[in-house]
């Protein structure tokens, strides 16, 4: 039985899954269903809200892009008033970055669950953009830098997880743990139909890229009982030259290629 290798580009990395799928070939009795108990489910999407997150972020932002918390003085408003206060600075955000000839690109969240209501935003780096945000917004203004390695899947994992319970109290069928400005760009993805009945624990990298061992995931799915196998991988230029001096050992590496006989 055949399976499914996709690659996603994510823009600076490549991610890839391998997926078995009784679509193609022969079928075959997939492993036993574990039992989708409500919390199990949760996990999974999560897990997958994660995933997309991630993705999404690597595809449309860089190191020295900000993730901002913007907060409110006094007391603060109520949830419909807030979603119409951060559409308004967005609005105003987006004419200012026209005038400097680039275009805003964001990410939003917004927390209230059993909290005071806040917002997160992923946004673009123009010079200039913090102090107009500071101008614009009659609140707190908590910037961080987003870092590459490792960071972006750690922004994707908080942000999902402060939206935790907001999640569990929609009810609609659609729910949307976060929006995005329209001309965020989606990952690309690819797939090849592999005629192999099994793949490799341990994949080996292609030519000019590592893949880091903590993303190597082998496992079976929850929803269909099938294998499946995740990776990263990295370009080796964006690994840094002090990275790849103190931790070679955390990735798996190409194999060398033969050296010719010239003589």
């Amino acid at each position: 039985m055949p399976y499914l290798k996709h690659t996603i580009n994510c823009g600076r990395w490549k991610e890839v899954e391998k997926v078995f799928s009784g679509r193609y070939g022969k079928r075959i009795k997939p492993a036993e269903k574990q039992k989708h108990t409500p919390e199990k489910m949760a996990e999974v999407n999560e897990r997958n809200a994660e995933k997309k997150l991630r993705r999404k972020i690597a595809r449309n932002f860089e190191a020295g892009d900000y993730h901002i918390v913007a907060t409110y003085h006094g007391e603060p408003p109520g949830k419909e008033e807030a979603v119409a206060t951060l559409e308004k600075l967005l609005r105003n955000l987006r004419n200012w970055y026209r005038r400097q000839g680039q275009e805003l690109k964001y990410i939003k969240v917004t927390e209230y669950k059993n909290k005071r209501i806040h917002h997160h935003m992923i946004l673009n780096n123009v010079e200039g953009c913090l102090q107009k945000i500071r101008s614009l917004w009659k609140g707190g203004v908590y910037p961080s830098v987003m870092y590459e390695e490792g960071g972006f899947e750690d922004l994707a994992h908080y942000l999902v997880k402060e939206t935790r319970l907001t999640m569990k109290e929609m009810d609609a069928p659609s729910k949307l743990r976060y929006s995005c400005s329209r001309n965020l760009v989606e990952p690309e993805k690819t797939t090849e139909i592999i005629k192999a009945e099994k793949w490799v624990e341990t994949p080996v990298p292609p030519q000019g890229f590592w893949i880091p061992k903590e993303s190597l995931v082998n496992g079976t799915s929850e929803k269909t009982g099938r294998k499946y196998q995740y990776y990263t991988l990295m370009p080796i230029r964006d690994i840094g030259r002090e990275e790849q001096r103190k931790n070679p050992d955390k990735y798996y590496k190409p194999r060398r290629a033969p050296c010719r006989n010239t003589g």
